[in-house]
């Protein structure tokens, strides 16, 4: 068992003891669902979200990049690389910048996020013709966000509703 901590999206965050039997649930379930959507795991992942692993008293922005998409994908297929960025201390502008520079295939990020990033695209002419799949996690994906990321990128975006304290509760139906 290990100790994580929520983002605090619905109220205040908080710590959670987490077994290595809902690690490995979770590992499988995302596994199931990007094989049921059908993700094309060559191309680069780019992440907008919280980095736990984001070194204490750090401000501005802050990213990394890695060689492959990490566990559980990578332990099982080969990979395209990946990037984090993390939400914290960075702007919409820093966002999409970062986005653009990255050139990602996939791009995940928390619903709301998504949406004002992708007005903000729009608003700004920012392109991002690489993207292929954006995926919503961490909170429910609103009818709004799913039309800007259309709008902005042209691609339809996936709901996936998980919480670290409850592990992936919901996912969206490949067909609907």
């Amino acid at each position: 068992v290990h100790v994580l901590t929520t983002s605090g999206s619905t109220a205040m965050p908080l710590a959670v003891n987490r077994s290595a039997i809902a690690v490995y649930f979770w590992n499988v379930f995302t596994l199931r669902e990007a094989i049921w959507h059908g993700y094309d795991l060559s191309g680069k992942l780019a992440a907008i979200r919280i980095d736990w692993q984001r070194p204490a008293g750090t401000t501005g922005l802050y990213a990394k990049r890695y060689e492959n998409w990490g566990p559980p994908f990578a332990a099982i297929y080969p990979t395209g690389p990946a990037a984090v960025l993390d939400v914290r201390h960075c702007t919409i502008a820093d966002q999409a910048k970062w986005l653009h520079d990255e050139a990602p295939s996939h791009l995940v990020g928390f619903g709301v996020n998504l949406k004002v990033l992708a007005r903000y695209c729009m608003e700004h002419g920012i392109r991002v013709p690489s993207l292929r799949t954006v995926y919503s996690q961490g909170e429910v994906l609103g009818d709004a966000a799913r039309a800007a990321c259309r709008e902005a990128w042209g691609v339809e975006a996936v709901d996936n509703y998980s919480a670290v304290e409850a592990g992936q509760l919901a996912f969206q139906c490949p067909e609907h």
